[in-house]
């Protein structure tokens, strides 16, 4: 979305994310960075301008009121369906394993953030969109890839991270031989996921780090 602002007499153009996903997302970057801001919109709405506050206060806003109504996507429920690409990199169907280094190397990085808080656990959903994308898969690699999907669309960063931690945390279950098979799984566990996100009343950064500490709890 594009705004005008006019300061010291001088107009000004500048373009704000107003979505979780398509061409006016909001990165996972800027989601990340956003996180300790979003109960105040003047400050999410400086930063996205790259403003400080007092300089904000001081601008004339073309449509003020309806930036401010676009903004309350951020208090929405991001489409947490997985993406079929990221950054123009194919997603696996149902987020499955291609290699056992893939899912060994995932599994130990599970462990390894069990004492994260939750939003250090965020931080990590860029390297599982990673090892992905890496074709062949290294895990070395995938960290150095890492970085480039902390530009992709928030939704489809946090989609793909969460649903990985719920795989994984499916796959380590204890199973009987007549269970279901991982895919099924993961499906019931995503129908499951999206009934209770859309029954709680609260913030979209809360209930998805909430969510995924509960499962990992579990």
């Amino acid at each position: 979305m594009n705004i005008e602002l006019e300061l010291n007499g001088v107009k000004i153009t500048r373009k704000i994310p107003t979505s979780w996903a398509g061409p006016d997302a909001v990165t996972f970057g800027q989601f990340i960075d956003i996180e300790p801001l979003q109960q105040d919109k003047v400050k999410v709405l400086a930063y996205f301008l790259g403003m400080d506050n007092v300089t904000l206060r001081k601008a004339r806003i073309t449509g003020l009121e309806a930036i401010l109504l676009a903004l309350g996507f951020l208090n929405t429920q991001p489409d947490l369906s997985i993406p079929e690409k990221i950054m123009g990199h194919p997603v696996p169907k149902d987020l499955a394993f291609e290699t056992i280094g893939q899912y060994a190397d995932l599994r130990d990085d599970l462990k390894n953030t069990q004492g994260m808080s939750g939003l250090e656990r965020l931080k990590r959903y860029p390297l599982y969109c990673a090892t992905y994308a890496c074709k062949p898969y290294d895990w070395q690699k995938a960290e150095e890839m890492k970085e480039k999907f902390m530009n992709a669309p928030a939704g489809e960063v946090l989609a793909i991270g969460h649903f990985t931690l719920v795989k994984l945390i499916g796959l380590s279950a204890p199973t009987k031989p007549t269970s279901p098979t991982p895919p099924t799984r993961l499906k019931k566990l995503r129908q499951g996921l999206t009934v209770w996100v859309r029954n709680t009343g609260f913030m979209a950064r809360y209930y998805i780090w909430r969510g995924k500490q509960v499962i990992a709890g579990k």
